[in-house]
């Protein structure tokens, strides 16, 4: 019997300007050489280029931990990431305000707990789309009463991974993308992380999707950002800072697929990058 109602999500206000642009660019490990002048374009100009995932910050004002599910008994720490896709509607400015609109598109019981579909349209100030974030979260322990219905999804050959590359984590990288706002103590306090069953503070999935869906625009593309349409992506463990990602890269340029793995252990599964064309 299903238990859950739909949350009052309130009209999230939001705005940025280059320098929240140059605070998450840095936050997701960029530049990568101080020798690379396409990297410091993101970090080092009046009028900073942006990495399209910073608009997955868009999603988080409306999260599960900030506003609860109602008819699901559950606490903050229970919410955890389980996936995330991203689609921009264009090239995001170095400086714009607008706001975000959510709905939940799907809830129902897994083995772990309540996995949930949430569903974020942000526009600028005009009404013009800027992202649509779709979210889905697992509430471990939870009961919402409803059966999990997977969202259809057409059957395709799966090509092998045939490029690899690393990506290194700092022993500090989950501080330093708490400044971005995500201040959830898991990411940052070894007690909170203990208690949530971890030995240490992991970090964010968002950091470790954005390090990876840049460092895959970057080894295919000459900094391509521009070219960025969407985005999709599992978490399927966690990664703790300090730890390199390996990265395997298939499919063509403007449809690349990527997966991750720390140590032979999955973190990322079934990503997605589309591209505009060829960069």
């Amino acid at each position: 019997m299903k238990k859950w109602s739909e949350p009052s999500y309130p009209l999230a206000l939001w705005g940025w300007s280059p320098t929240e642009v140059r605070r998450y660019a840095l936050a997701v490990g960029a530049p990568r050489s101080p020798l690379d002048e396409g990297d410091l374009r993101l970090v080092m100009t009046d009028e900073p280029e942006v990495l399209p995932t910073f608009a997955m910050l868009l999603a988080d004002a409306h999260s599960l931990r900030y506003i609860p599910l109602p008819g699901v008994d559950y606490e903050p720490e229970d919410v955890i990431y389980a996936g995330h896709e991203l689609e921009l509607f264009g090239p995001l400015p170095s400086s714009l305000t607008g706001t975000s609109t959510s709905r939940i598109l799907s809830v129902g019981d897994v083995r772990s707990g309540v996995l949930v579909r949430r569903e974020t349209i942000s526009r600028d100030k005009a009404g013009k789309a800027v992202a649509r974030n779709v979210v889905t979260s697992v509430i471990r322990g939870a009961v919402s009463g409803e059966s999990h219905r997977p969202p259809a999804t057409p059957s395709e050959t799966v090509e092998p991974l045939h490029e690899q590359i690393d990506v290194p984590t700092l022993p500090q990288q989950a501080l330093l993308y708490a400044q971005t706002g995500d201040d959830n103590p898991l990411h940052w306090n070894p007690s909170v992380a203990r208690g949530a069953g971890f030995d240490r503070p992991i970090l964010h999935g968002l950091c470790s999707a954005a390090m990876v869906t840049r460092a895959v625009i970057g080894h295919v593309t000459d900094h391509g950002w521009v070219a960025f349409r969407r985005l999709s992506v599992r978490f399927t463990s966690p990664v703790v800072p300090g730890d390199t990602i390996r990265v395997g890269i298939g499919g063509r340029p403007g449809a690349l697929r990527f997966a991750a793995s720390v140590g032979g252990r999955e973190v990322l599964s079934s990503g997605i990058v589309e591209m505009n064309g060829a960069a």
